[in-house]
């Protein structure tokens, strides 16, 4: 199946969900299940820019891809740490599509 970063985008990113985690983080519920958010190499937090639901299957490559990702009774989420593009032009999710398309 071949597929474009944007079709990638408007078939697996289901919704931006950084306001809910702002909420979340103010209250101080936030998020100590979060896989791949500490960096070994720096020894410092990645900083996540926003936050999107995401289908399980993008969810799983991003995971894989050492993405910042929460997986949680009501869905799995991308910790996003770029900002100013498209999601569509965000290097990860090039990467993803291209291996897709290989």
């Amino acid at each position: 199946m071949t597929m474009t970063a944007r079709e990638l985008v408007s078939k697996f990113v289901l919704r931006n969900q950084t306001a809910l985690f702002s909420r979340l983080e103010m209250s101080g519920e936030l998020l100590d299940n979060v896989e791949n958010w500490y960096d070994e190499e720096t020894e410092e937090y990645k900083e996540v820019l926003s936050w999107y639901l995401v289908d399980e299957w993008l969810y799983e490559e991003l995971r894989a891809k050492g993405e910042p990702v929460l997986e949680t009774d009501f869905g799995e989420y991308w910790g996003r740490t770029t900002y100013g593009q498209l999601i569509e032009d965000d290097g990860i999710i090039k990467d993803i599509t291209a291996e897709l398309n290989e």
